[in-house]
């Protein structure tokens, strides 16, 4: 039986599936960071083992070799003592020289949580070259969504039948009912109408400021910060109507999902968003309460059997409005499957069955 190596879980959708698979099976948590001087740290959080391990600086660039060379020996000082070699799990492009210096020795799940080709200074063509590294040395090859997981395979040749799909996910606490309303939405006017997160240009921002105008609309709440230079730019979302409750710890997400009776996801068409898996997606779907999205994220697009309405632009207003218009009924029960333990169960599955063998089952501990 094997363990996971898990590097690393320093996003808040990496964290919460470390967390998730850790309560299936044995699980390692690996986290670089950079520093001056090398040193390694050991912890627990929640009963999981941490390895910190401080790098030089750029560990994660191009000039990554001796940064990962010294990752792969805490992978090895990691395995040894264990009946088999750990399967180890790389969350990001930024590992495939860990990769190459670990294939054929290692067991190894990629597992690729977003469309990194579109982050700004990441450079294309570099993470392209990673990417293909990656692939080419994992055993199995987890995708957030069906079209990166589909891109891999027709450009990189991958065997389908090595891949797998693994959305993000949310947790049981959005689906909790009767939460304390937070003080800034006491008193106000029913129906909230509300985006989960901060507004950015990641967002069709023209349209949601067309939704704020509408009449129908008593309450706006966007549960996130927003930056001066949008309100600078537009000006509604100053209007009474409107709250921002600037950044909230996630842990404190829930109580303002829970406020909403309508959710919007209005993302603008780009690369990112299409091959996105939102988080705050799955975070509505736990709530409940009705959707209304944008055409545009693949795997929202997919999900209208879920009770997501999904639009083009120009009628983002009107279907807002004709849910509205319709009255709120009782929140829907949140599906099953929108849940990080699911999806680390899934996970567990894919492994064992590719490595055709069984992992160290936390239940037969």
């Amino acid at each position: 039986m094997r363990e996971v190596v898990l590097l690393d879980a320093n996003t808040i959708w990496h964290c919460r599936f470390a967390e998730a698979l850790a309560e299936e099976v044995r699980v390692t948590i690996v986290n670089p960071r950079s520093g001056w001087i090398l040193s390694f740290r050991s912890t627990q959080c929640r009963g999981i083992p941490i390895k910190t391990a401080t790098l030089p600086r750029g560990w994660g660039s191009s000039s990554a070799f001796l940064g990962q060379r010294i990752l792969a020996g805490l992978v090895e000082r990691l395995g040894r003592g264990l009946s088999s070699p750990p399967v180890v799990m790389l969350m990001s492009p930024s590992y495939a020289p860990l990769a190459v210096l670990l294939a054929g020795r290692f067991p190894l799940i990629s597992y690729t949580a977003d469309d990194y080709r579109s982050y700004a200074g990441w450079g294309w063509s570099s993470i392209l070259n990673r990417e293909r590294a990656l692939y080419r040395c994992s055993d199995l090859s987890f995708f957030v969504s069906e079209t990166l997981r589909d891109r891999a395979v027709e450009e990189f040749g991958l065997d389908y039948n090595r891949t797998a799909v693994s959305p993000n996910a949310t947790e049981p606490r959005f689906a909790e009912r009767g939460s304390e309303t937070p003080y800034a939405l006491k008193g106000r006017t029913a129906p909230i109408v509300g985006v989960l997160g901060g507004l950015s240009d990641r967002l069709d921002l023209d349209a949601l400021a067309q939704a704020v105008a509408s009449p129908a609309i008593p309450t706006f709440l966007v549960a996130g910060p927003v930056s001066t230079d949008i309100l600078r730019r537009y000006p509604i979302f100053c209007t009474e109507k409107v709250v921002i409750s600037g950044h909230i710890p996630h842990e404190e997400m829930h109580l303002y999902a829970a406020t909403m009776d309508v959710a919007v996801i209005p993302y603008e068409r780009t690369e990112l968003n299409r091959h996105c898996s939102p988080i705050r997606f799955y975070d509505h779907l736990a709530t409940g309460v009705p959707i209304i999205a944008l055409e545009g994220c693949d795997q929202i697009d997919r999900s209208v059997e879920r009770g997501v309405t999904v639009v083009r632009r120009e009628d983002f207003v009107s279907a807002i409005e004709a849910v509205i218009a319709k009255g709120l009924s009782s929140p829907r029960q949140p599906p099953p499957d929108c849940f990080w333990q699911s999806r680390a169960r899934m996970a567990v599955t894919a492994i064992e069955k590719t490595l055709d063998g069984p992992l160290v089952r936390i239940n037969a501990l």
